[in-house]
């Protein structure tokens, strides 16, 4: 095994690439809950779990819980783990295929009726 010189270094990374880059146009990019309806979410948690059992189940200190409540902007993860703890717990019926988490629950609600592709008209 070459061991690696201090004159080689490893190209680094532009901002915004990475490991979890993903297509800009995928459904969960614009179908994602806008960030007052992440804290209605949060809210109505808050409102049927009680404080302590919405933090148990988010795994998040205390003190980023307080900041999302008072407006702070989510990461996509954290949004998408209060989505699917939200639609789990209090409305499953939103939640009946896979297509419902990839598309955050908007597959059910405006369906799409798939048809055959077209015929290739090559030239």
């Amino acid at each position: 095994m070459k061991s690696r010189r201090s004159s080689e270094k490893t190209p680094r990374r532009k901002r915004g690439e990475g490991r979890n880059d993903c297509d800009p146009l995928a459904p969960e990019r614009f179908l994602a809950p806008s960030d007052r309806e992440f804290s209605a979410m949060l809210e109505e948690l808050v409102r049927k779990l009680g404080r302590k059992e919405t933090l148990q189940m988010l795994s998040i200190s205390a003190l980023y819980f307080d900041r999302y409540r008072e407006g702070r902007k989510p990461s996509p993860g954290i949004k998408r783990l209060v989505w699917l703890i939200w639609v789990i717990l209090l409305h499953p019926d939103r939640l009946k295929s896979k297509w419902d988490l990839l598309t955050w629950g908007f597959y059910h609600k405006y369906p799409v009726e798939w048809k055959q592709a077209p015929e290739d008209w090559s030239i």
